[in-house]
């Protein structure tokens, strides 16, 4: 298998050319809008795939997509898991990554505006060499561990006097009138200000009708990594926070991807 691209439309054809009902991770499809629109956007997808070299119309005049390159559709859109990254760094766009894993094959997707990107990965060892690497720090089991749990409605109060620039050391009281201990609150102040980075990691497995979902949610600096979990009650949402080391975050992360 080599790299492929595409756009959107082209990519999200061949899907359902192999019988997909929906592309995880690809949203804002075409074909279902009316029938003269389906009709037309499949038409300019057949048109640019067969000129990307990627389908032809066969001896009987049937529009058949290319062997590797069904193959690798195949894995993206009747994947056995879906795996997506996203990264937040002050200042930075969110940088998001989708990995399709079928049949111990990997296909990594990269998205620019309606631009597509299949990239195939040689093996699991390198998926999770690389998404371990992304937790950069070294830092070490932190003094306090035990977790606290915070209302969903302290983090937007105390949001909203991040937000608002004059108004930052409200925004700390907020957080420890909530509940939030002083040896979390620089932390959790900085990952909801955007200051400090953060890593989510989510898979969903699918077995047959039944889906199953893992995720990991980190914010983290240089000294500190705070993992996140919510639980939803019938009031509200509650936030989960606990301080651990890198070595317990990749853990946590690799137990997600396994």
């Amino acid at each position: 298998m080599r790299e492929i691209h595409l756009s959107k439309n082209e990519l999200l054809y061949s899907a359902l050319r192999l019988g997909a009902k929906e592309f995880i991770g690809v949203t804002d499809s075409p074909f279902g809008a009316n029938k003269k629109q389906f009709i037309f956007e499949s038409l300019l997808a057949q048109s640019s795939l067969i000129e990307k070299g990627y389908a032809e119309f066969d001896t009987d005049d049937n529009f058949v997509l290319a062997n590797g390159f069904k193959d690798t559709i195949d894995i993206c859109a009747n994947c056995e898991t879906c795996i997506t990254i996203e990264e937040r760094n002050k200042g930075k766009s969110p940088d998001r990554k989708l990995y399709y894993v079928k049949d111990s094959l990997i296909i990594e997707l990269q998205q620019h505006d309606d631009n597509i990107t299949l990239i195939p990965i040689d093996t699991h060892y390198t998926l999770t060499k690389y998404i371990l690497g992304r937790i950069k720090w070294e830092v070490p089991v932190p003094q306090c561990t035990s977790t606290i749990s915070l209302h969903s409605e302290i983090l937007w109060k105390a949001k909203d006097c991040f937000d608002a620039s004059t108004d930052k050391a409200n925004g700390v009281q907020v957080l420890i009138d909530g509940g939030c201990p002083n040896t979390m609150v620089n932390a959790i102040s900085k990952g909801i200000s955007g200051d400090a980075a953060s890593l989510a990691v989510v898979a969903i497995s699918f077995d047959n009708d039944k889906s199953s979902l893992r995720s990991g949610i980190f914010v983290y600096t240089k000294s500190e990594i705070i993992q996140l979990c919510s639980e939803s009650s019938t009031a509200d949402e509650i936030i989960r926070f606990k301080m651990i080391s890198s070595a317990e975050a990749r853990k946590e992360i690799e137990e997600v991807i396994s």
